[in-house]
């Protein structure tokens, strides 16, 4: 009899330990992905981008209620690399690092895939996303592309085969473009976003005609 109850306390004692171990590995399975380095706010829950491109979310009145999100919730791809949240269009915007983007709302997930199947780009990175209202701005080493987040089509592009290091809204008429460490502007209506549309930005005698390295607007 003692040596049964022995046992079956040996027994307890390894399956606790077991759980405990499951449960440790669950939780560095989950959560364990680095270090956060994109946030974005809809109007219930927090987004959080970690470094290795794991998703989640945190609804707002149940911080409990967490959620990993995968290709299993009908994302394109396993792992974006940046996110942004329009609260117009009620969009959150991933891109991925194969230029691959999923528009997802609370009625689903609208994938568009127009950068990435595009003949000729080879780089992909993105340097900066801009939104107004219901229209996001992207540039990277690919160029620069406005996107429709209502319908999710790209209205306008410019491959330029140079990369566009940061954008700016000076206005939401007036995009700001910093290349090579020179300053342009365009107008948000124009009909094209080819370089040759773009202009050299005024700048007081006082400031430097370039060099310039990163930008910031105020929205």
């Amino acid at each position: 009899m003692r040596l049964t109850r022995s046992l079956s306390l040996l027994l307890l004692l390894i399956y606790s330990a077991t759980g405990i171990l499951v449960a440790q590995e669950r939780w560095r399975t989950y959560l364990s992905y680095g270090a956060t380095v994109e946030v974005a706010e809809t109007a219930s829950h927090l987004f959080a981008l970690s470094e290795e491109g794991t998703l989640l979310s945190i609804q707002k009145n149940d911080h409990t209620n967490q959620r990993i999100h995968g290709r299993e919730d009908g994302l394109s791809e396993a792992q974006p690399a940046h996110i942004a949240y329009a609260p117009s269009a009620k969009t959150l915007l991933l891109y991925y690092p194969s230029g691959m983007i999923d528009l997802m709302r609370e009625t689903g997930i609208h994938p568009v895939a127009d950068l990435k199947l595009s003949s000729g780009i080879r780089d992909y990175r993105l340097k900066a996303i801009r939104i107004e209202g219901e229209r996001a701005w992207l540039a990277g080493a690919f160029g620069l592309m406005e996107l429709d987040l209502r319908r999710g089509v790209i209205l306008r592009s410019a491959f330029v085969g140079e990369a566009i290091d940061a954008i700016a809204l000076s206005s939401p008429e007036s995009l700001v473009i910093l290349r090579a460490g020179k300053l342009y502007t365009i107008k948000t209506s124009s009909p094209t976003f080819i370089p040759s549309a773009w202009m050299s930005l005024p700048l007081p005698s006082s400031f430097p005609t370039s060099g310039w390295k990163a930008l910031a607007d105020d929205g």
